[in-house]
């Protein structure tokens, strides 16, 4: 009994000095971490050229969930392009004689979908239309309306060959603009959930070292809590998981402190390089729903003047559609339920709307009913993105839409 006891101890002592040392030695590296986002000239943010996926999703294990069931993860080593996003073809693009080209835009359901079903969209629709179809990533994580519109115009203006566009939204452009809106920030801008802390970062590497030090500083803690995460895992560790878990809180604390102090450090919007204006004007709550409707009327009515098909998808979700939740799902869905419930808020205002789109020319469609006889998880986090089983249903489904827009006459 003795042995187990001092055991105990003796690891959990070594875990606990592991982590100290990695902390202290972090601490004292001169390279300071390269970050995953980037400021973007154009469309407000992107991947740091070069940045993989794998990368990106190894501290915070979320691999695994994305693969389940039967994913290869051949997507893993794509590295992000001058754009800053990921694509299993180059950009520009340069497309052999009568082969179609598709762009998908849209935020990070729409981006991990074109990673890990993309190949199996271009296989269906080049085997249906008896031609040679790519599909090129212009998605990611965090974007929402009226981004997609501002990328799809700069593609077209680079000379980039788009014969259809396939946009892919519907929840960040009610989240993300209801979130802007709640920190006084224009819900037309890009989410401040992404562009906040590379804001905070331009802004302090020029004008404030001391909040460069606090900014780098949180990003060694949230390395080392994603390292603790992916420990407590592990079954062979069980006997220390009261130790991880006291670590991990311990860790969330320190950098909750640090935020804080990031925050109370901030100069006013007048000193900062980059400045995130106020509402331009008072928005009624139904501002995240109209932003929706106008930006797809933009792109249908941009795409047609250049002869080319615009279709605009709305994503599935937790919160829309009749699916009978796996028990995973259900524990998921209640560590997302801020973001859901807002989702389920503005349900019938944007069911209206996109009977409004349709009745304005565009091929709409509704994709949030897709999973309704589904039984298996398709769901594989809180945010409502979807495992490899998801997507694959997902791009047989597009696959039907898309197909009689590009056959030709």
């Amino acid at each position: 009994m003795w042995f187990y006891i001092i055991g105990f101890f003796a690891l959990t002592a070594i875990i606990f000095m592991y982590f100290v040392r990695a902390y202290h030695r972090d601490s004292e590296s001169q390279n300071a971490p390269l970050p995953f986002i980037v400021l973007n000239p154009y469309f407000g943010f992107g991947f740091r050229s070069g940045l993989t996926p794998k990368e990106f999703l190894e501290p915070s294990g979320r691999i695994d969930e994305l693969l389940h069931p039967h994913g290869n993860g051949s997507w893993l080593d794509i590295k992000a392009n001058v754009l800053g996003f990921w694509s299993r073809h180059p950009f520009p693009y340069a497309p052999e004689k009568d082969e179609l080209v598709i762009g998908i835009v849209g935020g990070s359901v729409a981006q991990w979908h074109s990673l890990q079903s993309g190949a199996l969209l271009e296989h269906i629709l080049s085997k249906e239309l008896d031609r040679k179809v790519t599909i090129l990533t212009f998605a990611m994580g965090g974007m929402k309306q009226p981004q997609q519109g501002q990328i799809v115009s700069y593609l077209f203006q680079t000379g980039q060959k788009l014969d259809l566009i396939l946009n892919i939204d519907g929840f960040n452009e009610i989240v993300f603009n209801v979130r802007n809106k709640a920190r006084d920030l224009d819900s037309t801008w890009p989410s401040i959930h992404m562009l906040g802390l590379v804001n905070t970062l331009v802004n302090s590497t020029v004008l404030n070292q001391n909040m460069l030090r606090t900014f780098l500083e949180i990003a060694r803690c949230r390395r080392i809590s994603n390292t603790v995460i992916s420990l407590k895992k592990r079954r062979h560790l069980a006997p220390i998981r009261p130790v991880l878990i006291w670590l991990e809180r311990r860790l969330i604390i320190h950098e909750s402190n640090l935020r804080q102090l990031l925050e109370n450090n901030q100069s006013g919007s007048e000193k900062k390089l980059i400045a995130f204006p106020k509402p331009f004007q008072s928005e009624p709550e139904s501002e995240p729903v109209q932003q929706w409707g106008r930006s797809s009327l933009f792109l249908n009515g941009l795409t047609s003047s250049l002869a080319k098909q615009y279709i605009h998808i709305r994503q599935p979700h937790f919160s829309w559609g009749h699916k009978a939740m796996t028990d995973k799902e259900v524990a998921l869905m209640n560590i997302g339920a801020e973001a859901a419930s807002l989702a389920s808020k503005y349900q019938s205002g944007l069911d209206l709307k996109a009977k409004e789109l349709v009745a304005k020319g565009v091929n709409f469609v509704d994709a949030t009913h897709i999973f309704d006889a589904v039984t298996e998880t398709v769901y594989c986090d809180s945010a409502g993105h979807l495992n490899q089983r998801g997507n694959d249903i997902l791009a047989r489904f597009i696959a039907t839409q898309i197909a009689p827009l590009l056959a030709k006459p």
